[in-house]
C-alpha cells in the first residue's frame, strides 16, 4: 500500500507540474502580448540589429475566396520557366527580388554536359543480374559464361539504414548457377573477379497481407497518390536540365484528349535547409520534426502522425523509396517506418560494393549501374509494386537523387528517365486508378563553386513543385480546377502538401500554417511567418550584399569570423580523438569576400558570409549565421551548432545556421578525413 500511495503520489505531482507549467505559458505569452520584453519584435522602440532601418511589413486583408468548376475553365499556357515574372503583377504581400538565374546566366553557369546513356556507356542494355518472381530464382547471364560474386539481401527487418550500421552484414559469395530468391528483394554482382559490383537488380516482394486489407477497405475506385521527388532541383533549374519532363507536362494540358491537368507552383518555398527539415514534416507535421533523437533507433520515429500510419488506416499501401544511403533519413524517421515497402538497404549496398556515390561533392560522376541509372532501379521496384498491388489504394514516395551533386549538371540524367517513367505510369494504372502526382523537389541546390550570389541563394528556396492531377478526381471537388491553379500563384510551402495529401484520402487536418489546395486559397498576404517557414529560408526576405561595411558592420563580422573558425577547429584540427593537428591543420579564416545581410525584424538579423583561408589552396567557405536579441527560435532543434552570446550593441546570441566549403575540395584529403571520421569539408590535411 505504501508503493502504490506513493505511485499516486509521484503521478500527481508530475500531473499538476505539467498542468502548471502550461498555465504559466499561457500566463506568460499573454503578459507578453500586452507589455513585451525591452528586446522582442512585438516592442519596436528597441533596435538591436546593425541597420536601424527595419520597419514591419503591413499586410493587407484578404478576402478572395474560390470559384467553382463550373464556372471556371482551366486552360493554361505552355509553363516556362520565366513565367515568374507574372507574378509581380498580383499585388503578392511574398515576393521574390529574383526567381534565380536568368536564361542566360543558367545557361552559362550550368552548360549542357551530354551524358550518355548507361546503356551505351557501359555496352549493354540492361543488367546480368536477375531476380525472377515467377519462378523466384535469382541467376546472372554474364557474356562468355562467365561467373563472378554476388551480394544480396535484405540483410535485416530495418526499413531504412545509416550505411555504418549494415556495411559488414552483407556476404560476398561466388556465383556458382540459379538459386532461391526466397527472401531476396536485391542483389549486386561482378561477372568479373574483381570487387566493382556493377550489376543490379531490385525486385519488390509480395505483401499479400497489405495487398488483403486494402482491398477488403476499398469503396470506390481506388487512388494512387505519389511523391515523386527530385532532390536539390529548383523549378528553374527543372527547366533547364530536364526539358523533356516539361514537354511532357505541357502535353498533358494542351491534349483535349488528355485524362490530367497539371499545374506549376511558381511560388513554392522550402521550409528548411535540407531534405529532412522540407520532407519530414510532410511525413509527420512540424511538431513531428527533429533531425536526430536518441534512445531506441528501430522505431518508426513519427508514430501514429505518419502519413503512412494514417493512410494504412484507410486502406492504403504504402511505398517509401530513398535513393541514397545517407544519416539524415534513418536519423529523423527511425530505422523502421511502418511503411509496405521500403528502399534504402539496397543503395547503402551500392555505396559499399561499387564506385558510385551519393555524396553532393562528387561531381560529373555519372551513376550507372549495368545498362541502367541508379534511380531506374528505385522507379522500376515502384512501378511494379504498383503493379502488384493494382486496384488497391496506394502511397508511394520516391526520392531520386541524381541532382544531387555540386555541379548542377548530373540532373540532365533524369530527362529521359523520369519522362518516360511517367508516361508509362500514367498510361499503366490511369484506367484502374484515380492518380494524384506532387512531381516536387526538396529544396533547390545550396553547394558547389557556382552558389555564390544572391540569385542563387533565392533558386535554392524555390524548389519545383507540379501537381499531375486526374481531371475525373479533380471533378469531385467542387473548387479544385480555380483553387489549385490559383494557388500555384501563390506562396506555398510542404504543409500544405500534408493537409492536402490527407483530403485526398478523406482526413481533415487543419493546422494554423497550412492550407487544403484542392478547397482553399493561399491568401494574397501571405508571409512566411504565416507558413512556419524561418527569414533565413524565406525567398521574400530582401537580401543586400554589403560593399562598403560601415564600422558597427565590420565589428561584428569580425565577431562573426573568430566565432566559425573556432567552431571549424574544434572539429578538424583540435579533434578530440587525435593529437593536435595530426590529421589536420590549424585554418585561419582570414579575407571576408562578400557579406551579404537581412534585417529579419528590430531585434533578429541574419547574414552570411564568404571567407578565405590559406591554410589550402583556394579554400573557401560559406557560412549563414543568424542574430538574435529575443528568443525566438531558442528551441530550434534543426539548429546544428551552439549558440555564443555577445554583446556588441545589446545581448545578442549568435548561431551559425550552416558552414559550407565553396571551392573544390574533393580528392586525397577528403578521403583522409573521411577516413578518420572528420568533417572532410573543415579539413586542412597535413598529408596531402
Amino acid at each position: 500500500m505504501k508503493i502504490f500511495g506513493l505511485f499516486i503520489l509521484i503521478t500527481s505531482l508530475i500531473y499538476f507540474y505539467d498542468f502548471f507549467t502550461e498555465f504559466t505559458e499561457i500566463i506568460i505569452e499573454k503578459v507578453t502580448t500586452i507589455t513585451p520584453p525591452l528586446y522582442s519584435s512585438s516592442n519596436p522602440k528597441v533596435c538591436t540589429v546593425t541597420d536601424s532601418s527595419y520597419t514591419p511589413s503591413r499586410p493587407s486583408k484578404d478576402e478572395s475566396m474560390p470559384i467553382p468548376n463550373s464556372q471556371f475553365i482551366y486552360s493554361p499556357k505552355p509553363f516556362e520557366i520565366d513565367d515568374t515574372e507574372n507574378l509581380r503583377t498580383l499585388g503578392l504581400s511574398c515576393i521574390p527580388d529574383s526567381f534565380g538565374y536568368s536564361i542566360e546566366q543558367g545557361q552559362s553557369v550550368f552548360p549542357y554536359h551530354g551524358y550518355p546513356k548507361c546503356s551505351v556507356l557501359n555496352n549493354q542494355n540492361d543488367t546480368y543480374l536477375h531476380i525472377d518472381r515467377n519462378k523466384n530464382i535469382l541467376y546472372m547471364d554474364c557474356p562468355n559464361g562467365n561467373r563472378g560474386k554476388v551480394v544480396t539481401g535484405p540483410v535485416d527487418d530495418r526499413k531504412l539504414a545509416k550505411g555504418a550500421e549494415v556495411y559488414d552484414k552483407w556476404k560476398v559469395k561466388k556465383y556458382d548457377g540459379e538459386e532461391s530468391a526466397e527472401g531476396i528483394e536485391y542483389g549486386l554482382a561482378t561477372c568479373e573477379d574483381d570487387n566493382e559490383y556493377m550489376q543490379a537488380s531490385l525486385v519488390p516482394i509480395f505483401n499479400e497481407t497489405a495487398f488483403n486489407i486494402s482491398k477488403s477497405k476499398l469503396n470506390s475506385k481506388p487512388r494512387i497518390i505519389f511523391f515523386l521527388t527530385l532532390d536539390s532541383m529548383s523549378r528553374r533549374h527543372t527547366f533547364r536540365k530536364t526539358p523533356r519532363i516539361i514537354n511532357f507536362l505541357n502535353s498533358l494540358n494542351a491534349n483535349p484528349s488528355s485524362n490530367y491537368s497539371v499545374f506549376d507552383f511558381k511560388l513554392h518555398n522550402i521550409l528548411g535547409p535540407d531534405s529532412i527539415s522540407n520532407q519530414v514534416p510532410i511525413f509527420g507535421g512540424l511538431d513531428h520534426f527533429s533531425p536526430e533523437f536518441s534512445g531506441d533507433q528501430n522505431i518508426d520515429r513519427l508514430g501514429d502522425a505518419a502519413l503512412w500510419n494514417i493512410l494504412r488506416n484507410k486502406g492504403y499501401i504504402t511505398l517509401l523509396g530513398l535513393e541514397n544511403c545517407d544519416n539524415y533519413f534513418p536519423g529523423a524517421l527511425g530505422r523502421k517506418p511502418q511503411v509496405d515497402y521500403s528502399v534504402n538497404p539496397f543503395y547503402c549496398a551500392v555505396q559499399k560494393y561499387t564506385p558510385t556515390r551519393f555524396d553532393k561533392y562528387y561531381e560529373l560522376q555519372q551513376r550507372c549501374l549495368g545498362g541502367h541509372q541508379t534511380h531506374w532501379y528505385i522507379l522500376n521496384y515502384t512501378r511494379t509494386v504498383a503493379e502488384l498491388n493494382r486496384g488497391t489504394n496506394m502511397f508511394l514516395y520516391n526520392h531520386l537523387n541524381s541532382a544531387h551533386e555540386s555541379s548542377g549538371l548530373h540532373a540532365e540524367t533524369l530527362n529521359d528517365d523520369v519522362t518516360e517513367f511517367l508516361d508509362e505510369f500514367l498510361e499503366s494504372f490511369g484506367k484502374d486508378h484515380e492518380i494524384f502526382i506532387y512531381l516536387n523537389a526538396d529544396h533547390g541546390m545550396r553547394y558547389g563553386n557556382w552558389y555564390k550570389d544572391l540569385d542563387a541563394y533565392t533558386e535554392q528556396k524555390l524548389p519545383s513543385l507540379f501537381v499531375i492531377a486526374d481531371k475525373k478526381l479533380l471533378d469531385q471537388y467542387p473548387y479544385s480546377y480555380y483553387s489549385l491553379a490559383t494557388n500555384s500563384q501563390r506562396l506555398t510551402s510542404k504543409l500544405d502538401l500534408r493537409e492536402t495529401t490527407l483530403f485526398l484520402a478523406g482526413v481533415i487536418e487543419k493546422t494554423p500554417y497550412s492550407v487544403n489546395l484542392l478547397e482553399e486559397l493561399s491568401p494574397i498576404t501571405r508571409l512566411c511567418e504565416h507558413v512556419g517557414i524561418k527569414a533565413w529560408d524565406c525567398s521574400c526576405i530582401k537580401m543586400s550584399e554589403i560593399l562598403e561595411p560601415n564600422k558597427i558592420v565590420k565589428g561584428v563580422v569580425d565577431i562573426l569570423k573568430d566565432y566559425a573558425e573556432n567552431l571549424i577547429n574544434s572539429a578538424s584540427y583540435q579533434h578530440p580523438f587525435y593529437p593536435l593537428g595530426s590529421v589536420c591543420k590549424k585554418v585561419i579564416l582570414e579575407n571576408v569576400t562578400k557579406i551579404y545581410h537581412v534585417n529579419i525584424n528590430n531585434v533578429n538579423e541574419y547574414f552570411k558570409l564568404e571567407i578565405e583561408s590559406s591554410a589550402r589552396k583556394g579554400m573557401k567557405f560559406q557560412i549563414n549565421y543568424t542574430l538574435m536579441s529575443d528568443n525566438a527560435n531558442k528551441k530550434r532543434s534543426s539548429f546544428q551548432y551552439r549558440f555564443e552570446n555577445y554583446a556588441y550593441n545589446a545581448p545578442v546570441r549568435i548561431k551559425i545556421l550552416s558552414i559550407s566549403r565553396i571551392d573544390k575540395f574533393a580528392g586525397p584529403c577528403e578521403l583522409i578525413a573521411r577516413n578518420h571520421g572528420i568533417k572532410a569539408e573543415f579539413c586542412a590535411c597535413v598529408d596531402a
